[in-house]
């Protein structure tokens, strides 16, 4: 609310509040002395000022209810770009999964390499591994070497950028704008 319109909101309500006391004073039913005119100006501008508040009030609350539906319109759209995200990462790591597992095959790993190369994939140490499918830190290593060679690479290192290079170098994915997104 603009600052000249809540002073003519008080001023009139000044005026409409003082008139009782004015119309009382003018007809002469009460006598006219400062200190009951500063009684009744007193009481005026008190009610006056509580009338303002009320509006000031009113208008405080009217603007937070559209402040929240703003802010609840926000939420509204951002949790659905937030599942939109997620539903594309799921798609993405998916297909990425799916490209991993058809490079283990075309190397010709076994079941148990698979999982192992997975993990190391994964950042795993041998002595994790071991821990997680129950054998030993030997064993793994050794599965790990077959994995190496089967694969033509050096290490841990070059199998991990092997996979990671070719995310990189992946044709870029259009992202979807968020007004476009809402409207499918």
């Amino acid at each position: 609310m603009s600052t000249l319109r809540t002073l003519g909101i008080g001023a009139a309500a000044v005026l409409l509040l003082a008139t009782p006391a004015i119309m009382e004073f003018a007809t002469g039913e009460a006598p006219l002395t400062p200190a009951g005119i500063a009684i009744e100006l007193l009481e005026a501008l008190t009610m006056a000022a509580a009338l303002l508040a009320v509006l000031f009030l009113f208008n405080e609350v009217r603007e937070i209810r559209k402040d929240r539906e703003s802010l609840v319109s926000d939420l509204i759209r951002t949790r659905e770009e937030g599942l939109m995200w997620r539903e594309n990462a799921r798609n993405l790591v998916a297909g990425a999964r799916q490209a991993i597992d058809k490079q283990f095959d075309a190397w010709q790993f076994t079941p148990a390499e698979k999982d192992i190369a997975t993990l190391i994939l994964k950042g795993c140490s041998h002595k994790e591994i071991a821990d997680i499918r129950k054998s030993t830190a030997t064993t793994v290593r050794q599965q790990a070497q077959s994995i190496y060679r089967k694969s033509g690479l050096e290490g841990r290192s070059e199998l991990a950028a092997y996979f990671l290079d070719a995310i990189l170098h992946a044709p870029e994915i259009a992202a979807v704008p968020a007004e476009t997104a809402l409207t499918k």
